[in-house]
């Protein structure tokens, strides 16, 4: 039990401090991860590290985890890493349960009239949070000027 404890503490200290060299080992942390906590704390080590980006399985993390918590920190990291997330990525966000990967769709995606409409839709939402009404809103009336 002592030695999961210290596997699980070193893990812990990487997810906070890792640095640029340290991506490698981050990434196969990450692959190794087995629960949504310590899975969410690396993600977001690896969204403070753009110059080693893209992380493919950042993406795969985005689409398979049910963890809405982990989802959103998958979509900060890629938004920070991948130049492609914009295209892969952000439209989908926008109707997230999480308001977080919303705020980041209405920032981030490309605006197509699918796009325009929903951030329409959710600057006009009234049961919206005000974060994602004024991202959306800030988004859409740059589009109409």
């Amino acid at each position: 039990m002592a030695r999961r404890g210290s596997a699980e503490a070193a893990e812990s200290v990487l997810a906070r401090h890792g640095e640029l060299a340290d991506a490698p080992a981050l990434r196969a942390a990450l692959a190794l991860s087995t629960d949504y906590h310590s899975m969410s704390s690396l993600v977001g080590a690896l969204g403070r590290l753009p110059e080693a980006g893209p992380f493919p399985e950042l993406s795969e993390i985005y689409a398979a985890s049910v963890y809405s918590y982990t989802r959103a920190r998958a979509v900060q990291a890629m938004a920070a890493t991948d130049p492609e997330f914009s295209n892969r990525w952000a439209t989908e966000c926008l109707w997230d349960c999480e308001q977080d990967v919303r705020v980041a769709g209405a920032r981030f995606a490309p605006l197509e009239w699918t796009v325009v409409a929903r951030l329409q839709e959710l600057a006009d939402d009234g049961c919206e949070v005000d974060e994602v009404r004024d991202a959306a809103r800030t988004r859409w009336t740059a589009t109409a000027t």
